[in-house]
């Protein structure tokens, strides 16, 4: 994990570092009265004028200090600024991940056991709808419906914008990003989740269940479905980070005050600092997760041992 977020940072740095605009330079562009004297002193100050290994060696002995910079745009330490930011994007990402869970696992299953069924035929549509369906299109055309023309839901923003606002104000703001961000991830998971199913309700070892006279479901739960979710725990473990870095996206369209919207508004911004902090944050999602997913083998796998 380690080697793996290093890596990450260095070449996030040096691609922010490519990028057109010294941070700095659009700074000291609001206040034109400056000497190139003076210039050149505050870039000396902060490092601008060493070369990028020493700017990088600099930041990440920073960082291991828990100092993460401070922001341009906010005018606050970058440390003030990613707890609630993240608070809000996790929010948003464990209820789209519950909702992906709910809708995808049942109906894969159901769909495998009913092969080349009418719901089959329809959910499998539905499945490909979801998969081709370009997030920012899908979140407008809610926000043309349910907000324009029906006026159901807000077309944006957080409830903590409404004073007092109870468990009835919050959901009305989340539905709609939670629908656009799970779409994808539900959609897929369908997909998987039934070709998980189909190659293991065909198995030896499920045939003899049933022939000790199992009930059906105890045959499809116990046997079928343990070794179906096998697959599926690595894509789900993976396609969290996913959830959190697609909602760049989600967050922007509703204006939701997540990390995807802070990454947006950093980079539009040329705010250097809350740019490397989200994407060393995402970094140590992705490894992580990748962890996680390591670690739940052994529990979904009973041929998986770690010693």
């Amino acid at each position: 994990m380690i080697p793996t977020v290093f890596i990450i940072t260095v070449a996030v740095f040096w691609m922010l570092k490519l990028a057109p605009g010294d941070p700095l330079d659009l700074l000291l562009a609001g206040n034109p009265d400056m000497s190139p004297e003076q210039v050149a002193h505050i870039k000396r100050l902060y490092g601008y004028d060493r070369p990028i290994y020493e700017q990088y060696g600099r930041w990440l002995l920073q960082v291991a200090q828990g100092n993460l910079g401070y922001s341009r745009i906010y005018h606050r330490p970058v440390t003030s600024i990613l707890p609630d930011r993240l608070w809000n994007t996790l929010i948003l990402t464990g209820l789209s991940l519950v909702l992906s869970l709910l809708v995808a696992i049942p109906i894969g299953i159901y769909t495998a056991l009913r092969q080349y069924s009418i719901l089959d035929y329809l959910f499998s549509f539905l499945a490909f709808f979801g998969i081709a369906m370009p997030v920012f299109w899908f979140g407008l055309i809610l926000i043309l419906i349910f907000s324009v023309q029906l006026q159901w839901l807000p077309p944006g923003g957080h409830y903590s914008l409404e004073q007092g606002a109870g468990f009835f104000t919050a959901t009305r703001y989340m539905v709609m990003p939670v629908l656009v961000l799970s779409l994808f991830s539900m959609a897929s998971w369908m997909r998987y989740m039934r070709s998980g199913m189909l190659e293991v309700i065909h198995e030896d070892y499920v045939r003899t269940a049933r022939a000790k006279g199992l009930a059906e479901s105890m045959v499809i739960i116990r046997h079928a479905l343990k070794n179906a979710l096998i697959p599926m725990v690595t894509l789900i473990a993976l396609s969290i980070p996913g959830l959190i870095s697609g909602a760049v996206l989600t967050e922007t369209i509703f204006s939701w005050p997540g990390m995807g919207r802070l990454i947006y508004d950093s980079l539009i911004n040329n705010d250097f600092n809350i740019a490397m902090a989200v994407f060393l944050i995402f970094a140590l999602l992705v490894a992580l997760f990748n962890l996680a997913a390591d670690l739940l083998y052994a529990f979904v796998d009973p041929r998986v041992v770690y010693t």
